[in-house]
């Protein structure tokens, strides 16, 4: 039962919030409140593809009495073969720093490895075989290295792969070359700490990597010297993540294929620039036009990795006639993300571009955020090439498979990928951890089954 003075609340909260929302209603009836929102352009006529993919992961996790133990899983599908394959991983967080962050890094491991086929039980890459590629989230949380709550380390400086990436060099050159047999650098060949970084993250048997050898590490006791500062571990993980990125966008840009990135809650407002999400105002300006379209403005073009991420803002006065992205800014000397190894910097900051879009697939169904990965070195002229560009995209994307407005290969993908909470506590009671586990976790979880 609700008490009077909880039911008083409530209606003062409820008068409250219809308030607000008439006078965001006014503001965009009055077409006051964002304006480039307001063109909703037709779906191009369907194009059928020979073959899409479609890739997405899930992850979670159990806090412990003294670590986080953590399972990820991913699944890429071809959808006009009915096949797919995908990969697990299964372990504890060391060190325990900032391990939300790493789970979510280990997870986007798996599902770009899962859909080139780089290091699961399977060579197989589907990237190549696709006209259309489906990744389920923003590009932004694919491609950078930090996280909101990492940005800022311990000691409140800012973060610099490329320091902390050197550093992981010099920690695995060192054991290589020390005769300490790990099992985890076993398969290396190195002839200097460069050669042993990239052999380290471009041919492991198994992915993600990096935990395995950490783990190995701290059982030869080596935890109190090595990870005393871990931020070179973090560095090593992001860089795995990286590689296997570039290799599924490029591996589609060759067989002439679009990597779409898409995400049902978008949070982004790039194109309204107001308080709320871009999705709030778009519901609201096209709430009673329920015909698919899809909404292309003038900054959706985002040109290197600095930009998609938004550590960099372009302006007007950049621009290079004949060449959108030819006037781009270079980051400012304290950014230092992508280093000039595996060719990570070429590919992120000289090559990778981003056309960010809206787009409504079905009749009534939701609008989503998209992002349409590109090679710069295209060089695409104006505005009207990018919405060129876009619709070529979108008929190949109107012609799959939809449910309830969204992709039906991304939504297998997703269940496919999946992992729930039972699933987690019964994988750590099976590795012997029945007594490290929260006794209110037992209780829930007994319930529950």
């Amino acid at each position: 039962m609700i008490d009077k003075y909880t039911a008083n609340y409530l209606t003062k909260a409820k008068v409250y919030i219809k308030k607000i929302l008439e006078q965001e209603n006014s503001l965009i009836r009055d077409f006051k409140l964002c304006p480039e929102g307001q063109q909703l352009y037709d779906l191009p006529k369907p194009k059928p593809v020979a073959g899409h993919a479609a890739v997405d992961g899930g992850n979670q996790s159990l806090q412990l009495e003294d670590f986080t133990f953590f399972a990820v899983r991913a699944w890429a599908y071809i959808h006009e073969r009915g096949s797919g394959q995908g990969g697990a991983f299964v372990g504890i967080v060391v060190p325990p720093h900032h391990t939300d962050y790493r789970i979510s890094i280990y997870r986007e491991i798996l599902e770009a490895a899962s859909l080139v086929g780089n290091g699961i039980s399977s060579t197989r890459n589907l990237a190549r075989e696709a006209d259309l590629v489906l990744f389920d989230g923003n590009i932004r949380n694919s491609i950078r290295w930090w996280s909101p709550g990492a940005v800022r380390w311990e000691n409140g400086e800012q973060p610099d792969l490329i320091n902390d990436l050197e550093r992981a060099a010099d920690n695995i050159w060192n054991l290589y070359r020390s005769g300490l047999r790990l099992d985890t650098l076993s398969d290396l060949n190195c002839n200097g700490r460069n050669d042993c970084i990239v052999e380290f993250v471009t041919n492991p048997s198994r992915r993600p990597r990096t935990p395995e050898f950490i783990m190995e590490l701290a059982m030869r006791g080596y935890d109190k010297g090595l990870f005393k500062d871990s931020k070179w571990i973090t560095a090593l993980e992001v860089v795995e993540k990286l590689y296997l990125y570039k290799e599924a966008i490029e591996s589609t840009w060759k067989n002439g294929g679009y990597p779409i990135f898409l995400s049902k809650s978008s949070t982004s407002t790039r194109l309204c620039k107001e308080k709320h999400s871009d999705i709030f105002y778009l519901r609201r300006i096209h709430g009673r036009n329920l015909k698919p379209g899809y909404i292309v403005w003038s900054e959706s073009v985002q040109c290197g990795a600095y930009e998609i991420t938004r550590l960099v803002t372009r302006k007007e006065k950049q621009i290079v006639p004949g060449d959108i992205c030819a006037g781009r800014r270079e980051p400012r000397q304290k950014y230092r993300f992508y280093p000039r190894l595996l060719g990570l910097y070429e590919f992120y900051v000289e090559r990778l571009g981003s056309i960010e879009f809206y787009v409504r697939l079905s009749k009534a169904g939701p609008f989503m955020n998209a992002n349409l990965a590109f090679d710069m070195n295209i060089g695409l002229k104006d505005e009207d090439e990018v919405r060129a560009m876009v619709e070529e995209a979108l008929a190949r994307l109107a012609s799959v498979p939809m449910t309830h407005g969204y992709p039906l290969s991304l939504m297998i993908a997703h269940q496919h990928a999946r992992i729930l909470p039972e699933e987690v506590l019964a994988l750590a009671r099976g590795a012997g951890l029945e007594f490290e586990i929260d006794p209110r976790l037992k209780v829930r979880s007994r319930s529950r089954w």
